[in-house]
């Protein structure tokens, strides 16, 4: 645990913090590959770039965090000097280093928490592409409908103006053939071909 009065140690802390959160994100994300890839085009770019953005952050995280620990043994270093009462030449020359380490880790400090704010926005923008536009899926065509060959059809006959009976046909659309629905003996249904006049 860093000590309450340290920067260094509480910096160290947070950047360790840093590498842990854009860690987790992308095993997360990872372990959810099969999602992903059916994502649309532009949650995909969105992804991507988060992806980046937070492999970025690991990396300079990492340095950032292997920075601090020489710059806090200059800071402790500078303080014996101090206490020792060293020359000011060289308590100078301590200054110096802590300076320029404090410029090297200011640096990978920001290279580390810019792309991760990056990243986080670009998670943002994927998540409204998912939830509130709709998906483009493509989905694998439907096989061909069959033409319908056969029609059954029921036509009524009118003698008088009234309706005594009805003819059932069976029509095939392909060739013009039609045959006509027969019951006999009031059991055996059968199909009886019924010419056609051509046209």
């Amino acid at each position: 645990m860093p000590e309450p009065d340290d920067p260094i140690s509480q910096a160290r802390q947070g950047g360790i913090w840093l590498v842990g959160l854009s860690g987790a994100a992308i095993g997360g994300a990872l372990a959810k590959l099969d999602w992903l890839i059916k994502f649309p085009p532009s949650a995909k770019i969105a992804f991507f770039v988060a992806f980046i953005g937070f492999l970025v952050s690991i990396y300079f995280g990492v340095c950032y965090v292997g920075q601090l620990l020489p710059l806090k043994q200059l800071v402790q270093k500078r303080k014996d000097a101090e206490a020792e009462h060293k020359d000011q030449a060289e308590i100078d020359k301590i200054k110096q280093q802590i300076k320029n380490a404090n410029t090297k880790s200011d640096f990978f400090h920001y290279s580390a928490i810019i792309p991760f704010l990056v990243s986080c926005i670009a998670v943002l923008v994927c998540l409204n592409t998912l939830l509130f536009k709709p998906w483009d899926i493509e989905r694998p065509p439907l096989p061909p409908v069959p033409p319908n060959k056969y029609l059954i059809t029921n036509v009524p006959v009118h003698v008088h103006g009234r309706l005594t009976h009805s003819h059932t046909l069976l029509l095939n659309q392909q060739t013009g053939e039609i045959w006509e629905l027969t019951c006999e003996n009031g059991k055996i249904i059968a199909f009886r071909s019924v010419p056609v006049a051509p046209h």
